[in-house]
């Protein structure tokens, strides 16, 4: 693979392409920079920060990745590539693999890894703004045509219009790119990773804008060659138009997969189990090469299986969690990821009172709207529950959800998960019923910010002076908590998807009359104000419904 040429970094990022030699030059040069960093700044790009991914196992999925690098070097062929496979099959682990090599080829553009249940990172209305941030940094050529877009208002990044973000955002800068690379010998594009395409726009109300967000990647393909978009999904809910501008390559799994899958999956747990066994002295050449074989073929091809097995096995003494799995009756019928869910549930779930605060648990973490933080969980359980019981649901959960290291947010390792718990036919006793931890987190929310909203929360000493100009880093912290700014944010969300009860009514009415400006303070400061608008709308459709039940209570309409 021929070395590619580094790409020339943008003007507002690098001051030394400077074109200003006069006096006054290098005063002129900050000046436009930083009006250029302020168009961009209005693209709002996605912070993924905190969502990670890890790579493959080094050694492994090695012939995948080498006939993707094949791909990105044929000009001739499509220029979006669809990787796709049953949940579990690994696509995400190859999606970060290929971010981490192409960032340290110097061809990465952009890298997006849509995830159902985050606001954020499920907003088909937040990528093309993402990515031609992203882009901006990699292409001068690029971001000079988009800033140019941006200054002369031909687009409103604001304005859900995924459309028109295409357009003025990625085609149109990509197109006078081209022109100039192409003057300059530099021909080489960025490549844009979008990771997990089936978990954009989970939200019902998204529905049309994922329809039009499809008609764009359709649009992609008609870009020049060089402009190469790599998507992961599963093989579900895909258009025969979107399939038809693609190379595709399927990752098989259960009785289909290839040889080369079942040698990675053998790689894999002869490397895991060779990690555990070096942790016991009494462990040496456990467990053998027909225990790893009989695993490789229950796992067939889903790597998800193999890792949550991994994870169950670090629980407990190794040995004992090895033969809890081996006990389980493997079905040939079923989903075999339900089936080790249904498993390790039962066994560390058995009892009804351990398996209620399960429910409460889980409950939240599975319907929060983004990532809770670990130190705030226990304010959205519905009733009151000591830290320690906490601490030991999340350990016995501790292979399939997880606490970030780098923020703190409790992160479910899987979506396979959630849908495993969200449905009563496969979750079985494990399910959550939605519309009740809904109601035990719209309550939650109403109770959190009842008792902590109030006239100038950080007690700024005067109103006269805009937020942006003070330092209020210390203030918000302590004021304004992570779990009452998720009240304040996602507190209508909830409401939404709730049954119409009296408790839910006289909490909602007296938050509309008594702390309606105190949250939109509390907005402000934590810069959502925006959401001010489609949580009011949410509220009023939500009470239209009340309307009804209100008579049967003797209750007053919530007007808003």
């Amino acid at each position: 693979m021929s070395s590619p040429r580094p790409f020339k970094r943008a003007r507002y990022i690098d001051a030394s392409h400077s074109q200003f030699n006069n006096v006054g030059g290098d005063q002129y040069n900050v000046v436009n920079n930083q009006l250029e960093e302020t168009a961009l700044s209005t693209l709002r790009p996605v912070d993924r920060l905190g969502y990670y991914v890890p790579p493959c196992m080094q050694g492994t999925r090695q012939w995948l990745v080498d006939s993707i690098h094949h791909w990105l070097n044929n000009q001739l062929a499509p220029n979006i590539l669809w990787l796709s496979g049953s949940p579990g099959s690994g696509k995400s682990t190859i999606a970060s693999t290929l971010v981490s090599q192409l960032g340290e080829m110097g061809w990465l553009g952009s890298s997006f890894f849509f995830k159902r249940g985050d606001i954020a990172l499920s907003d088909p209305a937040a990528l093309w703004r993402t990515v031609a941030f992203d882009v901006a940094q990699k292409d001068s050529f690029f971001a000079e045509k988009l800033i140019e877009n941006l200054k002369e208002g031909r687009v409103d990044p604001t304005r859900a219009d995924i459309a028109t973000h295409f357009k003025y955002l990625i085609e149109d800068p990509f197109t006078v790119s081209l022109e100039k690379r192409q003057a300059t010998d530099t021909i080489r594009s960025p490549v844009v990773v979008l990771d997990a395409l089936d978990e954009c726009g989970s939200d019902p109300s998204q529905s049309k804008q994922r329809h039009i967000f499809m008609d764009t990647l359709i649009k992609w393909s008609r870009l020049h060659p060089s402009f190469k978009l790599v998507i992961t999904s599963r093989d579900q809910n895909i258009t025969s138009s979107f399939r038809e501008v693609c190379h595709h390559i399927p990752i098989a799994t259960g009785n289909l997969i290839s040889h080369e899958t079942g040698l990675d999956m053998q790689i894999f747990f002869e490397r895991r189990f060779a990690d555990i066994a070096s942790q016991y002295s009494s462990l040496h050449s456990w467990p053998g090469a027909p225990i790893i074989q009989q695993l490789t073929d229950r796992a067939a091809g889903m790597f998800i299986w193999a890792e949550t097995v991994i994870s169950f096995l670090r629980q407990g003494p190794p040995h004992e969690q090895l033969d809890v799995i081996l006990a389980g009756a493997f079905r040939e019928e079923g989903d075999v990821i339900d089936q080790l869910y249904e498993q390790t549930l039962r066994y560390s779930f058995q009892n009804a009172k351990l398996l209620d605060r399960f429910k409460r648990v889980v409950g939240a973490i599975v319907l929060a709207k983004t990532p809770l933080h670990r130190d705030g969980l226990k304010h959205f359980l519905g009733k009151q529950e000591d830290e320690l019981t906490i601490d030991f649901i999340l350990l016995k959960l501790s292979s399939v959800i997880s606490t970030r290291t780098t923020d703190g947010r409790i992160q479910i390792n899987h979506l396979s998960f959630t849908e495993f718990v969200c449905d009563p036919k496969r979750g079985k006793e494990f399910a959550i019923d939605y519309t009740t931890h809904n109601q035990i987190m719209t309550l939650a929310c109403l109770k959190i910010m009842k008792e902590r909203l109030r006239f100038n929360i950080c007690e700024l000493e005067t109103s006269h002076v805009h937020n942006d100009k003070l330092n209020l880093t210390d203030r918000l912290k302590k004021a304004i908590p992570d779990h009452l700014s998720y009240a304040c944010t996602f507190w209508a969300e909830h409401l939404q998807s709730t049954s119409v009860e009296i408790d839910t009514l006289n909490e909602v009415r007296e938050f509309m009359h008594i702390r309606l400006l105190y949250w939109l303070e509390v907005l402000s400061l934590i810069k959502q104000v925006t959401i001010a608008f489609r949580a009011l709308i949410l509220i009023g459709g939500w009470s239209e419904v009340s309307y009804t039940i209100s008579f049967i209570y003797g209750s007053t309409r919530i007007d808003i």
